[in-house]
């Protein structure tokens, strides 16, 4: 028995369930119809930060930034 995913979409916050065998880049949110996997970097809240990692099965690469942060904005152009 192969166990689903849980993807947190990062529009609405709602926590969907994805079948292994479902093409993920077609996945869209059942709450809102948003597009769960966009393929670009999304910018999320703390409150949608704490859902997707306490929620979602799924590992979640973070890149933290401020706009104060010297070493941030010299690697800005490059992400």
């Amino acid at each position: 028995m192969t166990q689903e995913n849980l993807v947190v979409c990062t529009k609405c916050g709602v926590v969907n369930r994805l079948p292994p065998n479902r093409n993920s880049a077609e996945a869209q949110c059942g709450k809102c119809g948003a597009r769960l996997f966009s393929g670009v970097p999304q910018d999320i809240d703390a409150a949608n930060f704490d859902r997707q990692i306490g929620r979602g099965s799924l590992p979640v690469l973070v890149d933290v930034w401020a706009p104060w942060c010297g070493p941030c904005k010299m690697m800005a152009p490059a992400y």
